[in-house]
C-alpha cells in the first residue's frame, strides 16, 4: 500500500491527516510475492541440505590417498665363483734296474712314489715274477729271478698298483758270453805280471853279460 502527503489545510495550521490509499494490490500479486518467498525458502533448504549432505559424504567416504608409496631399489646380487682347490699332482716316480742281466741272473728292482705301505707287483714281460711292498713314503725295493728260457733281448720291467705303474727297460745277455768275458778280464792280470817279468829276466841278463865283457878285457 502507498501513502501521498496530504497538504497543510489554508488558514491553520500544520497537522497531520488520515493517509488515503492510492493503489490496492491484486491477488495475482499476492499470491506471485508469496510463490516467489517459498521458493526462495525451499532453495536456502535445499542448498543447505545438499552442503549437509556432502559434508556426511565426505567424512564417510575420504577421497583415496594420492600418496606415492617410496621407490625400493633393489642392489644387484653379487654372485660369488666357486672356489676350485687344485690338489697338487703327487710328483712322478721311478723305477730302477740294471742296464744288463745274464740268463738265469737275478735283478734288482726299486722304485718310489707307488704310496704308502701298498703291495707292488713285478713284471718281467708282460708276465709277474714277483711282489714289494712300499715304506711310508711309497719306496720300495725286490728282486726278482730271469727265466732260464729267456732268449737274449732288451726287455721291459714293470712295477705297478692302483697308485703308480713304472717302467724301465733291461738288457739281457747270454750266460756263456758272460763267462767269456769274465774269464778274459781275469787272466789280463797274470799275462801283465809274466810280461813284466821277462822284461826284468832280459834286462839282468844283459846286465850280467855286460859284467863278463868288461872283466875278460881286464884280464
Amino acid at each position: 500500500m502507498q501513502y501521498s502527503p496530504t497538504p497543510y489545510p489554508e488558514g491553520g495550521g500544520p497537522g497531520l491527516r488520515e493517509p488515503r490509499e492510492t493503489e490496492r494490490e491484486g491477488p495475482e500479486d499476492t499470491m506471485g510475492r508469496s510463490v516467489r518467498r517459498i521458493l526462495a525458502v525451499v532453495g536456502v533448504a535445499m542448498f543447505a541440505l545438499v552442503m549437509v549432505g556432502q559434508a556426511a559424504f565426505a567424512q564417510q567416504y575420504p577421497p583415496p590417498s594420492t600418496t606415492t608409496p617410496p621407490t625400493t631399489t633393489t642392489p644387484p646380487t653379487t654372485t660369488t665363483p666357486p672356489t676350485t682347490t687344485t690338489t697338487p699332482a703327487p710328483p712322478p716316480g721311478n723305477l730302477t734296474v740294471p742296464p744288463t742281466v745274464v740268463v738265469g741272473g737275478e735283478v734288482a728292482v726299486s722304485g718310489t712314489a707307488c704310496g704308502a705301505n701298498q703291495s707292488v707287483d713285478i713284471l718281467f714281460n708282460g708276465v709277474k715274477v714277483g711282489t714289494g711292498t712300499t715304506d711310508a713314503n711309497g719306496n720300495f725295493a725286490t728282486s726278482f729271478t730271469v727265466p732260464a728260457g729267456t732268449a737274449p733281448g732288451t726287455y721291459t720291467v714293470v712295477a705297478q698298483n692302483q697308485i703308480c705303474v713304472l717302467g724301465a727297460s733291461v738288457t739281457v745277455t747270454p750266460a756263456a758270453a758272460a763267462a767269456l768275458a769274465f774269464t778274459g778280464s781275469s787272466g789280463t792280470v797274470p799275462t801283465l805280471w809274466v810280461g813284466v817279468g821277462l822284461v826284468a829276466l832280459g834286462a839282468g841278463l844283459v846286465f850280467v853279460a855286460r859284467r863278463r865283457l868288461s872283466g875278460a878285457r881286464i884280464g
